[in-house]
């Protein structure tokens, strides 16, 4: 539970720093140590992702699995 805060806090520093000029939330990522976690999430999608977002069932799987218990 404390790591998946850690992260999110973190992804939230990546998201401010966006805001800011002159600092990318690349730089951020960087600096607070997971940038290889990033890029290795971001190498995960591909031409398959986009194909799928534009399936129905993709979006009916996925409100079923944020639906509460």
């Amino acid at each position: 539970m404390i790591e998946r805060l850690t992260v999110a806090l973190k992804g939230a520093c990546m998201g401010f720093a966006d805001a800011i000029p002159g600092v990318s939330g690349g730089t951020m990522a960087l600096i607070l140590g997971v940038y290889q976690r990033f890029i290795a999430a971001l190498s995960i999608l591909g031409a398959g992702l986009v194909v799928q977002l534009f399936s129905k069932n993709f979006w009916a799987e996925l409100l079923a699995a944020l639906k509460p218990g």
